[in-house]
């Protein structure tokens, strides 16, 4: 974790106002985070950190891509990223203390004697969670699908044995035994 050191803003000395940060994520910061599914990407972080007495207020901009496994043939493409959000950072002992002025999710409460953040973690969170549901390759100029050629026809293959075979789960049959039953 000592790579992540460079995401540490140290709040305390800085004026009230803004301030304009940028950061950089690249492969060593993605191999931090061992089990999880990203392991290299470029990921340029602009962080508009509006200092007031009581809230920190963290406006990111996080554009760049991962690299990520295709849903569909396996093989590993880069996927653009591009994400926008804020996250509050009160000062407070109370963790649990309600808050109307700030959205819930977005609140974080740190302790007043607490005189840096370590946004890593946020980051990684916005990069995950802008990915899509499907991860599947993009399409090029003229429609033509960029995933690996030899798994999509093996895939097709084994559709069209399937079908030919009648190949069917048994586990299904009892199942199946029940809607007709029902009826």
């Amino acid at each position: 974790m000592k790579s992540l050191r460079q995401y540490i803003i140290p709040f305390k000395g800085l004026k009230n106002g803004i301030h304009e940060l940028e950061f950089i994520a690249g492969d060593k910061f993605f191999e931090q985070y061992e089990l999880l599914e990203i392991k290299k990407g470029n990921i340029n972080i602009s962080v508009s950190l509006h200092k007031k007495p009581e809230i920190l207020i963290l406006d990111f901009s996080i554009k760049g891509f991962v690299n990520v496994m295709c849903d569909r043939c396996l093989d590993e493409f880069n996927l653009p990223i591009n994400y926008s959000g804020t996250i509050y950072v009160k000062f407070s002992e109370d963790k649990f203390q309600e808050n109307k002025n700030y959205p819930a999710n977005d609140l974080i409460f740190i302790s007043s004697s607490e005189n840096e953040i370590n946004i890593s973690h946020y980051i990684y969170e916005f990069i995950f969670l802008s990915l899509p549901y499907k991860r599947i390759h993009p399409y090029d100029e003229k429609g033509n699908s960029m995933c690996n050629k030899q798994m999509l026809n093996k895939i097709e293959e084994f559709t069209i044995f399937k079908k030919e075979n009648k190949i069917e789960d048994p586990r299904w049959d009892k199942l199946k035994k029940l809607i007709v039953n029902k009826n």
